[in-house]
């Protein structure tokens, strides 16, 4: 249905003239061959501005005839600004990335470019480039925010927002270099929210594009509409990858920014906002930058964007609305606060380090999600709590026990030990790499009086299990804890049979009141998605089917599932708040 209705619209924006048939500006090969051309292999939120010097000098260093880079000027810190240099051709070409320290994906994907261009430069693709561009790339404009992974410079400026005062060096290197170059194009790039949808479609938008405004009434000149063939160039380029995953940025004309500047300044601009995808989302969209890029620059320096048509761009969807990464729908919940059963959708995001948060529920009939579950007959209630006494630190033992406990629903378990265990076992656990939350306590009957509080701190424990109680079983005990404001006045430990609807219930209920763990335990806003979902059997009992920790899906249905995204076994370690 959508290669037909794909076929469709190519037909009729060819019949009415708005796409001239006979040019193609998509090329397989570089999406086909990209591997093996990957030169930036840096997790994206890793990447520094010295990952950048040490690729640059690699190329270097390979390619000493072909390959020329230098230091545009220093950040507010201090930290080289670099400058590639490629091509001689009469189009001048500029780029910048990363202006927004935590906005790493397109930098990412310029090295890739570089590698291409350089191992491939005897081709007719290539050549094509370098025979009639002269291309500068600034591959990070600030990289004092991308070592804090922050947005604005280390004077707390936003630099794409400094167009007019340009009180940031970084800023002042960009305006510096529109003036000394005079580039034909510019490509500002970015990264966007991973979470919007492509207009009112309820599709994940992956990339935003937009031909920036020059002024307020949001006209047209030559200038813009370069822009908006560019950016018609950009959607058929990676059209037969991403269709209907593309959007058009959303903004009014801001003096103040960059992009707009650059527009009204003469400058054809293309913003590019990469967004989000499914699964393995920094590699996918990394390579769909690489395509972006080299297939666009091909079509400056050729000349062939001339025959793309602007109205492309002018008809594509707008961003809409956001989406969550995960959304269950008409789940009846027993939230862990003793109010009865009822009725909702729950939305859950994850973070930048993969902990996924309830951010909403309610009624959320009109959002989509990355990946969702319709679940109108099952019970959602919190992961269970329960706290273990532990002697062993054999890899064998964690992983058997840990294993057992989560299957039965943990997804928070409190260690007792010795102290002079704690190190060792936390090392040996997180090689055994199960997938729940852990937390170590000292066990107080075996604790040495001699020990003090910062001693137990440095041990990695969150608490004290005091003296003359047991952690183990229902009875009551003595707790004394740390002041690291994990776990707050617990009272009472709770290990229980989950097999039933009753006991589900008086479960939940009861550890949200004796667990005072801090973020977990309950199905409300705001709260660690660590969830059990429950199928009801032909008894009337309900079964455990579906462990969320933090989020993700760790087992389904009797069998492990993996970390979500990379398909390894992991531990979210409980962590300290201060």
């Amino acid at each position: 249905m959508r290669r037909r209705l794909c076929a469709f619209i190519i037909i009729y924006l060819s019949a009415t003239g708005v796409v001239d048939a006979q040019m193609n500006y998509h090329f397989p090969f570089l999406e086909n061959r990209y591997e093996e051309n990957r030169f930036c292999t840096v997790p994206l939120r890793e990447l520094k501005n010295s990952h950048v010097r040490e690729m640059l000098t690699v190329l270097r260093e390979q390619y000493p005839n072909d390959f020329h880079f230098e230091i545009a000027g220093e950040s507010v810190e201090k930290r080289p600004i670099y400058l590639v240099r490629m091509g001689s051709g009469g189009k001048n070409i500029l780029l910048w990335s990363q202006m927004h320290g935590d906005e790493p994906t397109s930098t990412a994907a310029i090295f890739d470019m570089f590698n291409f261009m350089l191992r491939h430069e005897s081709t007719t693709f290539v050549r094509k480039i370098l025979e009639n561009a002269t291309i500068l790339v600034i591959p990070m404009l600030n990289p004092d925010g991308a070592e804090k992974y922050l947005r604005r410079n280390a004077q707390g400026i936003d630099i794409n927002r400094d167009a007019r005062d340009l009180q940031t060096p970084e800023g002042r290197i960009l305006f510096d270099l529109k003036e000394t170059f005079k580039p034909d194009f510019g490509f500002n790039l970015h990264d966007q929210s991973g979470r919007i949808t492509v207009g009112n479609t309820n599709r994940l938008a992956a990339f935003a594009l937009m031909a920036p405004p020059f002024n307020h009434q949001n006209d047209d000149n030559p200038v813009r509409i370069r822009a908006k063939k560019v950016v018609s160039v950009i959607y058929q380029a990676l059209g037969p990858s991403l269709y209907g995953h593309i959007s058009k940025y959303k903004a009014d004309y801001m003096p103040r920014a960059f992009g707009d500047s650059m527009q009204s300044w003469g400058v054809s601009t293309i913003l590019i906002e990469s967004s989000g995808w499914y699964h393995n989302r920094d590699n996918y969209l990394q390579k769909m930058n690489f395509v972006a890029l080299l297939s666009s620059i091909h079509a400056i320096a050729s000349g062939s964007y001339e025959s793309a048509n602007p109205a492309i761009y002018d008809i594509l969807p707008l961003n809409d609305k956001s989406i969550y990464d995960l959304l269950i729908r008409d789940v009846n919940v027993i939230d862990g606060t003793g109010i009865p059963p009822y009725r909702m959708d729950i939305g859950v995001n994850y973070n930048p380090g993969k902990k996924g948060y309830i951010i909403d529920n309610g009624d959320l009939d009109f959002f989509a999600a990355k990946d969702t579950i319709d679940a109108p007959s099952h019970y959602l209630t919190p992961g269970f709590i329960c706290a273990v006494k532990w002697d062993s630190t054999d890899i064998k033992d964690a992983e058997a026990t840990l294993g057992s406990l989560v299957e039965q629903g943990f997804t928070t378990v409190l260690i007792s030990c010795r102290p002079e265990l704690t190190a060792t076992l936390a090392r040996n656990i997180e090689s055994a790499a199960v997938p729940v939350n852990v937390g170590y306590l000292i066990d107080g009957d075996a604790a040495s009086d001699t020990l003090s509080t910062i001693e137990y701190l440095n041990s990695g424990a969150v608490g004290i299990a005091g003296r003359d109680s047991s952690i183990l079983g229902s009875g009551y005990g003595k707790y004394t804890h740390l002041p690291v404001g994990i776990l707050p006045a617990v009272k009472k430990t709770v290990l229980l049979n989950i097999n039933s609807a009753s006991v589900v219930k008086e479960l939940s209920t009861e550890q949200c009141r004796a667990w005072k763990i801090r973020g977990r335990g309950k199905i409300r806003r705001g709260q660690i998605a660590d969830m059990l979902l429950f199928a009801p059997n032909e008894n009337g009992d309900l079964n455990l089917e579906t462990i969320f920790v933090q989020g993700h899906i760790v087992w389904q249905q009797g069998e492990w599932t993996g970390y979500a995204e990379s398909g390894e076994r992991w531990i979210p370690g409980l962590e300290r708040s201060n």
